[in-house]
């Protein structure tokens, strides 16, 4: 009993002292709280998984070959010779077409087609090249000027801008120097490679207007 009052002594003694508060802090002693640490758990790592080794397949016992057995050649059959087919009569000969001479074509549009066509064409590739080179004086778009200007152009009969000449202009100065300006783009190469006889004349009208917003 006497050595269990002295276990029981020890184990209380222990007790009273796990349970004891922390001692109070002196006086002018700064009592520093421990640092708070966040603690994250990573996620379970997936497994690695080894696929696993083939069995190892038993030798097998060879098979032996079967023998050969060489195929009987078959027996040349005898066909009977087919009766000869007689040969139908000939025709009879039909007197020969007389052969007409074949004539020569006569172009149906003549000259006059062919040059009317290669007017068209330069006259399209004129009007192409003013409508991707049209642009507005910036004078005359900030002044608000609006008006038309027909310009008379004269093509060689290489298919190149030759003159330029302003015939009439409802606007400011500065509206025909921007067309003639569009002109002088256009003038850059022949309009095709065609050629005619004479040189063409084609009046061209620019107009400037500006929208209301």
């Amino acid at each position: 009993m006497a050595g269990w009052a002295a276990l029981g002594g020890v184990a209380w003694l222990v007790v009273w002292l796990g349970a004891r508060p922390a001692p109070a802090p002196a006086p002018g002693e700064m009592r520093i709280q421990p640092e708070t640490v966040l603690q994250i758990a990573l996620a379970p790592m997936p497994e690695i998984i080894a696929a696993p080794e083939p069995e190892p397949v038993p030798e097998s016992e060879p098979v032996p070959e079967p023998e050969v057995v060489p195929e009987p050649e078959p027996a040349a059959a005898v066909l009977p010779e087919p009766d000869p087919v007689p040969e139908p009569p000939p025709p009879p000969m039909e007197e020969a077409a007389p052969t007409v001479a074949a004539q020569p074509t006569v172009d149906q549009e003549g000259e006059g087609g062919a040059e009317e066509a290669i007017r068209a064409e330069w006259l399209g590739e004129l009007r192409r090249r003013v409508e991707d080179g049209k642009y507005y004086p910036r004078v005359a778009r900030h002044y608000r000027e609006t008006g038309k200007v027909l310009l008379r152009v004269t093509i060689s009969p290489a298919a190149e801008i030759r003159a330029v000449q302003v015939l009439e202009n409802t606007g400011s100065p500065k509206l025909a120097e921007g067309a003639l300006g569009i002109l002088r783009s256009a003038a850059e190469r022949p309009l095709g490679t065609n050629a005619l006889p004479a040189s063409i004349e084609v009046d061209v009208p620019i107009t400037y207007r500006l929208e209301d917003h």
